[in-house]
């Protein structure tokens, strides 16, 4: 799974994920876009496996447990 150090590359700037918290403001939207709509990242961006968006809702859905 990408690093928090990788997500940000294609977000608008409004959307910043450099810091655990800033995950956290933003992890109903990610989860969403990424793990239920699957339209993030874009097609343009490298793609997350299956494997990689549901161990991602999980965690969401856990808590975001760092």
């Amino acid at each position: 799974m990408h690093v928090l150090s990788d997500m940000g590359g294609g977000a608008p700037e409004s959307v910043d994920f450099d810091t655990y918290e800033l995950v956290l403001e933003q992890a109903s939207r990610v989860r969403f876009r990424t793990a239920l709509n699957e339209d993030m990242p874009t097609e343009s961006d490298p793609q997350p496996t299956n494997e990689e968006r549901n161990s991602l809702d999980d965690w969401i859905h856990c808590g975001l447990t760092p």
